[in-house]
């Protein structure tokens, strides 16, 4: 199971995006609400991933007169190096503007497992896991206005960005805590098990 965080949420001004760069992930939306919130620096948006749509992403932004470090595309990168960013991030966002099946993304319980909050759109199966205003907020797909209002709620009501990624880690637990256990487990019976078919094989010959 990943660590928890050792810091709230309120300790970074970072929003965080972890997927793939194309144009039904939202990304447009982002850049353009995150340009009409009006968040200036120490805010920050670190956009993490690869893509067709990267160029057209980055020129928007420079359109917008978003520039490094307020807005920054970080390329692709590893798990282990996108858990560090999530653990050090105040929030999660996923604007998905269309339904893409697959279930729930890994960055989502990611998010959760650090504690915190996750900013979707209310498509898909992250409705399952994303309870607006519980663990994180949920918003209709491909609107900017509440979109930017999102990510200001976030980045200017610390306490309650706090207490969603309280309750975000809580909803971790409960739903994937046990069953990641149980999924240990089976493995190490797998492997019990292999061992010793493996050992009555050399037994027999």
């Amino acid at each position: 199971a990943s660590a928890k965080a050792s810091s709230p949420p309120s300790a970074s001004n970072t929003v965080i995006y972890v997927g793939r760069l194309s144009p039904e992930k939202g990304l447009t939306n982002l850049i353009a609400a995150w340009a009409k919130a009006s968040l200036d620096p120490p805010h920050r948006l670190l956009i993490v991933g690869d893509g067709p749509h990267r160029g057209a992403l980055q020129r928007q932004a420079q359109s917008l007169g978003l520039r490094e470090p307020e807005v920054t595309f970080t390329g692709w990168k590893d798990p282990a190096e996108v858990h560090d960013l999530l653990v050090s991030a105040r929030a999660l966002v996923l604007p998905t503007i269309w339904y893409e099946g697959g279930g729930c993304p890994v960055s989502v319980v990611e998010a959760m497992a650090a504690g915190r909050p996750v900013l979707i759109s209310d498509i898909g199966g992250m409705r399952e896991i994303v309870n607006h205003t519980r663990n994180g907020l949920c918003i209709p797909a491909g609107n900017v206005d509440t979109l930017a209002s999102a990510l200001r709620r976030l980045l200017f009501t610390p306490a309650e960005a706090d207490a969603m990624g309280a309750a975000a880690r809580v909803d971790y637990d409960a739903k994937y805590g046990v069953e990641q256990n149980f999924q240990s487990l089976m493995h190490i019976y797998e492997f019990a098990l292999k061992r010793a078919g493996k050992n009555a094989e050399r037994a027999t010959f």
